[in-house]
C-alpha cells in the first residue's frame, strides 16, 4: 500500500480477490499510488470493486477506506465494530461478526475473530484453499506488537494464535511481509516466543 515505516516494514499488503465482483482485503492508508494500482488491477480483470473487508481499525489498514469510497462509491465496507475508533474513518461500515461468510466470486471466506493485537481484529479463512488472510496476527519476520494501552491483550492474542493453529491453514497471507507457507511452525514459534517473554 506504499506506506513503509518503522511499524509497517515495507508497507501493508492488501489482497484483491474474486471475479467480476471483486473484494479487497484491507484498505491501506490512503496513498494515491495504492489506489492507482488497485484501479489498474480492476481494469485488467474487468472487475468492479464490490466490497472492502478490513481486518482491524488501525490506520494502516483502515484509513484508506475514505479515499477508496470516493473513487468507488458503490463499494461496501465491512469490519468488526470498534466504536472508539471507527468514527475516524468517514465511511459507512457494515458490521462483521465471527463466523460470518462472505461471497468472493464463486468462492467464499469465513470471518474468524482473532483479537489480541486489536480488539476488533479479524482474519479471513478460505477453507477450500487452506488460505488464511491473517492481517496483523503474524508476520514471518520479527513479531507483532500487542499494544496494551490501545486495546491489545496478550491473553486474547495467544488464544487467537491457538485458534488459527486448530484450523491447520496451508498458507498465511499477512498484512506485512511475505506469504507464510509453513504456518504451523510460525504459529508455534510465536507461542513459544510469548511464553519465554512471560
Amino acid at each position: 500500500a506504499h506506506n513503509p515505516g518503522p511499524y509497517t516494514g515495507d508497507g501493508n499488503n492488501t489482497y484483491l480477490l474474486g471475479g467480476p465482483e471483486a473484494v479487497l482485503i484491507d484498505a491501506g492508508s490512503g496513498e494515491g499510488r495504492h489506489r492507482d494500482e488497485l484501479e489498474a488491477a480492476l481494469e485488467r480483470h474487468q472487475a468492479r470493486l464490490a466490497a472492502v473487508l478490513v481486518t482491524h481499525g488501525h490506520s494502516d489498514h483502515a484509513a484508506g477506506a475514505e479515499a477508496i469510497a470516493a473513487r468507488w462509491p458503490t463499494a461496501r465496507f465491512f469490519k468488526m465494530p470498534w466504536p472508539a475508533h471507527d468514527g475516524r474513518y468517514h465511511v459507512e461500515w457494515t458490521p462483521l461478526a465471527d463466523g460470518d461468510r462472505i461471497a468472493v466470486g464463486s468462492d467464499r471466506v469465513e470471518v474468524v475473530y482473532t483479537p489480541g493485537h486489536a480488539p476488533d481484529h479479524l482474519t479471513f479463512w478460505n477453507e477450500r484453499t487452506g488460505a488464511l488472510f491473517a492481517g496483523d496476527l503474524v508476520t514471518e519476520q520479527g513479531s507483532v506488537v500487542i499494544p496494551g494501552s490501545r486495546g491489545g491483550s496478550l491473553t486474547q492474542y495467544l488464544s487467537s494464535l491457538r485458534r488459527v493453529m486448530a484450523l491447520r491453514p496451508a498458507r498465511l497471507l499477512p498484512a506485512h511481509g511475505a506469504a507464510i507457507d509453513n504456518p504451523q511452525a510460525v504459529l508455534e514459534r510465536y507461542i513459544r516466543h510469548r511464553a519465554r517473554r512471560e
